[in-house]
């Protein structure tokens, strides 16, 4: 795939237009949301020009014979925006060479992110960005540190004194998760919600995030994986 040449180096029929609107509609970056590299960057050499490296992508193929050709669609309708996905060179690379991974109803819901990213992305000024990526560097600070504290005083087990060990046990842990749930469990909620009107409740890293926030409170390992969690949440905010 290409700006010239399409999937397979057939010749690649996006109008000019269509290939601005489908690169404005991404944000200048990356359909694919494990990626969302920006797909433009200035010219060294000439103060005046920017270097376009991202590509026009036929969701269904130009033509017989590429990936996810559909003979049911009209000339018009292959060549037409709703038929394209704006991808940086190396994410159109491999949708193309792994057609089988990358399906066409994958490619459009990567399409349909995007345009949702976009438009959150109009809506956010840098401070809002700023702000999230250093409240959730001092989550991960403070979900680390609240977790090898409490560990670290954990009762000791006396198999001697097997039901004053067990019952001393199961005190603490309700004091950790009343402790958790009143220290922790609301600054991450708010961390996760704060990110998801930026990247989308159906982000993956928004899911992970939900799904470790439900489990982290049940034990230590819980707690690191949430924390792990954030720094991947973090890092996919970084990259808008």
């Amino acid at each position: 795939m290409g700006l010239q040449f399409g999937p397979m180096g057939q010749r690649d029929d996006f109008s000019a237009p269509t290939k601005r609107s489908l690169a404005a509609r991404a944000g200048h970056r990356c359909s694919n949301p494990t990626c969302r590299r920006a797909t433009s960057r200035p010219d060294p050499a000439d103060s005046a020009r920017s270097i376009e490296t991202g590509v026009a992508a036929h969701i269904t193929a130009a033509s017989p014979g590429g990936p996810r050709y559909d003979e049911s669609l009209t000339p018009e309708a292959r060549s037409g925006i709703g038929n394209g996905v704006w991808l940086c060179q190396t994410c159109g690379k491999v949708v193309d060479s792994a057609p089988d991974a990358f399906t066409t109803d994958g490619l459009f819901a990567w399409k349909a992110q995007a345009d949702l990213s976009a438009a959150r992305d109009a809506t956010a000024d840098s401070k809002t960005l700023a702000d999230l990526l250093a409240d959730l560097d001092d989550a991960h600070r403070d979900l680390v540190a609240f977790g090898e504290r409490w560990q670290a005083g954990e009762p000791d087990h006396d198999f001697d004194r097997f039901q004053e060990s067990a019952k001393a046990s199961m005190a603490y842990s309700n004091a950790r998760l009343a402790a958790y749930q009143g220290d922790v469990a609301p600054l991450i909620t708010s961390l996760i919600v704060r990110a998801g009107v930026l990247l989308g409740d159906q982000h993956p890293s928004i899911i992970e995030a939900k799904h470790e926030a439900m489990t982290g409170p049940t034990n230590y390992i819980g707690m690191r994986m949430l924390a792990d969690a954030l720094q991947r949440l973090r890092a996919f905010l970084h990259l808008r």
